[in-house]
């Protein structure tokens, strides 16, 4: 069966498809070197995105079809596409409801759960940095910063939200009718020069005590139920005390999806389809699988003017579809990159999480001075 792919990138979420034995077609704003090799791509314009994807998805052999982020903030978009092909995943309506910080933190609050504060402006507010500016539409965690004395007031829709401190982790999670079932949690690696609280990576699965454990998968039970939450989706919490504090609901597959996967050696895109897929069989993910390895991803980012150089590595995509690649969205030959424009993803595995987060630390250092040396003039 088909499978049709849309967002800012389609990568990740192409080669779950081909683990869940589905074959992806993708549309994205890179159409990389590896997602080419693994199935049809074809690549959109920035100035057209995402508008111009309606038009292409009609366009594309018939099937379902998932989003990727941050398609989540254009609902009205959502609900177009799904009139003319089925969609696996949340449906506009349910976006509008749980991308709104005042409508969960408000849910939470009700329920007696964790939560930060949140604010529409920044009224009475300390400006010490124990605030965060965040946008309504959010993506990645980019133009997140402190409320400081000198934070003026963006020029895009944002919130204010009551900074917790803790290590920033993510749950993901697979909703159907009655049950919600925690798939794993990875630590969330953030922030690189001039945007502190910018996804760059991810790591896992990570290890959290039982009492942890029970209060994450209530936490992404209460959500489920209140807002109608189907198939897989993600949580961003902060873990502090024990507790987990969120600060951000992703109704999509998530970058965590790729890493859990590759660690558990399991299809988590599979359960994801049995949820909207009659005739596909269910899937529930055993709670709390035991991983066979760690594994993280992490984004590279050009350290100067620099273009991805020639490698023989390169090699078309392994029958093994649990295998790790060193690799991840691999730019096609020739591209240019400015300072500061993400590259490719480098991904590692270890016997623990430390040990592959320093894996991925050494690797990037080594890409960073390759890089460095084919600056172009």
């Amino acid at each position: 069966m088909d499978l049709l792919i849309l967002g800012a990138s389609a990568r990740a979420a192409a080669f779950s498809a081909r683990r869940a034995q589905l074959q992806p077609r993708g549309i994205d704003l890179f159409a990389d070197a590896d997602l080419t090799s693994l199935c049809a791509a074809r690549q959109i314009a920035p100035e057209d995105y995402p508008n111009r994807l309606a038009e292409l998805a009609l366009e594309s052999p018939p099937g379902p079809w998932i989003y990727t982020g941050a398609l989540e903030n254009d609902p009205d978009l959502i609900d177009r596409i799904a009139t003319r092909r089925p969609l696996w995943g949340n449906t506009g309506t349910v976006l509008r409801a749980v991308r709104d910080p005042f409508a969960w933190s408000a849910a939470l609050r009700r329920a007696g759960l964790p939560c930060p504060a949140v604010q529409s402006n920044a009224e009475g507010l300390p400006r010490d940095s124990s605030w965060l500016v965040k946008p309504i539409a959010s993506a990645g965690g980019m133009r997140i910063q402190r409320l400081t004395q000198k934070t003026n007031r963006p020029a895009w829709p944002c919130f204010y939200q009551e900074r917790i401190r803790g290590l920033n982790l993510s749950a993901m999670f697979i909703g159907r009718a009655a049950e919600v079932h925690l798939a794993g949690v990875t630590r969330q690696l953030l922030g690189y020069p001039g945007a502190d609280f910018a996804y760059v990576g991810s790591v896992g699965p990570w290890p959290v005590t039982a009492a942890e454990e029970t209060r994450i998968e209530t936490l992404g039970a209460l959500l489920a139920k209140t807002f109608g939450l189907r198939g897989l989706f993600g949580v961003d919490f902060i873990l502090a005390d024990g507790h987990p504090w969120p600060v951000e609901i992703n109704p999509r597959y998530t970058a965590s999806v790729e890493v859990l996967e590759l660690a558990l050696g399991a299809s988590l895109l599979s359960a994801h389809r049995s949820v909207f897929d009659p005739a596909a069989p269910a899937i529930v993910p055993a709670p709390t699988p035991r991983p066979r390895r760690a594994v993280g991803k992490l984004i590279l980012f050009a350290p100067g003017q620099c273009h991805f150089p020639p490698t023989s590595r390169h090699r078309p995509a392994a029958k093994d579809v649990f295998a790790i690649p060193a690799l991840g969205d691999r730019p096609q030959p020739g591209v240019r990159f400015e300072p500061g424009e993400p590259i490719a993803t480098l991904i590692e595995h270890a016997d623990h999480v430390e040990a592959c987060l320093a894996r991925l630390e050494r690797r990037r250092a080594r890409w960073e001075r390759r890089l460095l040396t084919k600056a172009l003039l």
